[in-house]
């Protein structure tokens, strides 16, 4: 089985009931709980902004933050030699203002794998 970080973090329990399911395990409601609490919406107003670590966090905002932080220079090395970007659903940028812009997607979100 094989699941995208961005799959995850926009359906963690619609996701993390796939991977219980694919290897067999039933899902206790004490996991469904956490990650509910872990993964919300409603917990990024909870964390210290000073906090170098944070053990929740809204897992939506995650998926495309790297956008505002990479270097145009460590994208091109991460497109030209990831592996990973080369499977289907992920989508490459050209220039640095389509980075950028949040507008435009970093991956398909109609295919899962």
């Amino acid at each position: 089985m094989r699941v995208r970080h961005e799959d995850f973090a926009l359906k963690p329990l619609e996701w993390t009931e796939k991977i219980y399911n694919f290897v067999g395990f039933q899902l206790d409601e004490n996991i469904i709980s956490w990650l509910k609490s872990a993964t919300s919406q409603n917990n990024s107003s909870n964390l210290s902004k000073t906090s170098q670590f944070f053990t929740k966090r809204n897992s939506a905002d995650t998926v495309s933050h790297w956008r505002k932080e990479l270097s145009w220079e460590n994208l091109l090395l991460v497109q030209k030699h990831c592996t990973a970007m080369k499977s289907p659903g992920y989508f490459e940028f050209h220039d640095r203002k389509s980075l950028r812009n949040m507008t435009i997607p970093s991956f398909d979100q109609n295919i899962s794998t």
